[in-house]
């Protein structure tokens, strides 16, 4: 019966050796920026983050054109499509706990009573406090579970100097609409009238946590810039941010102010137009609103190219100086979802978790209110 031969060392080393392989470069390691707004990241892991976004423009399958800075509005909000919750900054929106989650919802008062309102309003704005007084009054009388016009009340009543009726009354309304920041802001107002700064302070931060954009809140924050001696600055990061698709195989990417910008809009564009980029690094929650991770992505990485700029010698940027004192603090996260996602889409921060909700107003107080008017002390 025939034998099979065996390989042996000595038959080994009299065949001609193939020529030795080179070993393969292992595949680029796909940078799962999906963990990294979850924790704050380690320094080391921060600094990599710029090099190793230039490596992901390199394995897209889009040549990416930073084309200088945008020329009037940019199109930063319009990135991401139409959100399933599509109600921009809606005074009338409310947040109501179900068996599906916490929801957003509409409360709007019925036209004949919505005309009340305009005429107590018009009423208002020309001194008549006591026929705005009753226009607001017969308005609860009628729908008693419309929270505006409780605040619309304190508001007259507040112009009278009657802080403790409009304090009873704004407290009225919140509890109809815990996440009013018009309630907060005049709150932070009359207490400030009051002559009790810290504690109109935390109010106001708690309006800016739920509205960065909130108008009174806007307006509150500049008088106590004002009486500071302060000069009032941004709410919040608003880079104007241009991308687009520029045929198939091309995206233009613009940014203005730091250069750095421009590495946010590159981010972004890719994030909004490359399938592969959004499958690896987005998440998606239900309903299809789109979670914070694609905000909070493009920065980290803008935060760790902005320490990169400055250790060079590039000039300083007040919302990117911001951030990077926010990551030191451990609160980069809030910072981006309150500046970046806030400041475009503030109805999606009523849904966020209650424990980010609180850092946000930290963060806020923090940061946001100018620390000239903190040092002023308590009442």
């Amino acid at each position: 019966m025939a034998t099979v031969a065996t390989a042996s060392p000595g038959w080994m080393a009299c065949s001609p050796k193939p020529p030795p392989k080179a070993p393969a470069a292992p595949p680029p390691k796909p940078l799962d920026l999906r963990l990294l707004p979850e924790g704050q990241p380690e320094i080391e892991a921060l600094m990599a983050l710029p090099g190793l976004w230039q490596r992901e423009r390199g394995r897209t399958k889009f040549a990416v054109v930073v084309d200088g800075e945008p020329a009037g509005a940019g199109n930063f909000d319009g990135l991401v499509g139409p959100l399933a919750l599509d109600v921009k900054r809606n005074p009338f929106l409310v947040v109501q706990d179900t068996a599906q989650g916490r929801r957003l919802t509409e409360r709007r008062a019925s036209p004949a009573l919505r005309k009340i309102m305009d005429e107590a309003d018009q009423a208002f704005s020309t001194g008549k406090v006591d026929e705005a007084l009753a226009g607001y009054r017969k308005v609860i009388e009628y729908d008693p579970l419309f929270p505006k016009p409780y605040f619309y009340v304190a508001a007259a009543l507040k112009h009278r100097r009657d802080f403790e009726g409009a304090d009873a009354w704004i407290e009225r309304g919140l509890r109809l609409h815990e996440r009013d920041p018009f309630g907060y802001a005049l709150r932070a107002e009359m207490l400030e009238e009051q002559g009790k700064d810290t504690v109109a302070r935390e109010t106001l931060a708690r309006a800016f946590a739920l509205d960065p954009y909130s108008p009174p809140a806007l307006r509150v924050k500049a008088k106590m810039a004002r009486l500071a001696g302060q000069r009032d600055v941004r709410p919040g990061v608003q880079p104007h941010i241009f991308v687009a698709r520029s045929g198939p195989s091309e995206l233009v990417a613009r940014a203005a102010g730091h250069p750095v910008w421009r590495e946010y809009a590159v981010c972004r564009a890719l994030l909004a137009f490359d399938t592969r980029v959004r499958a690896e690094f987005l998440q998606v929650i239900p309903q299809g609103v789109l979670s914070p991770i694609e905000e909070t992505t493009c920065g980290f990485m803008v935060t760790a190219a902005y320490l990169h700029a400055r250790e060079r010698g590039a000039g300083e940027d007040l919302d990117l100086e911001r951030w990077s004192k926010a990551f030191d603090a451990g609160l980069l996260r809030e910072a981006v979802i309150y500046d970046v996602l806030g400041c475009r889409r503030p109805e999606i921060l009523a849904l966020l978790p209650d424990d980010v909700q609180v850092k946000m107003v930290e963060y806020a107080r923090i940061f946001i209110v100018p620390a000239a008017a903190r040092r002023s002390g308590p009442p």
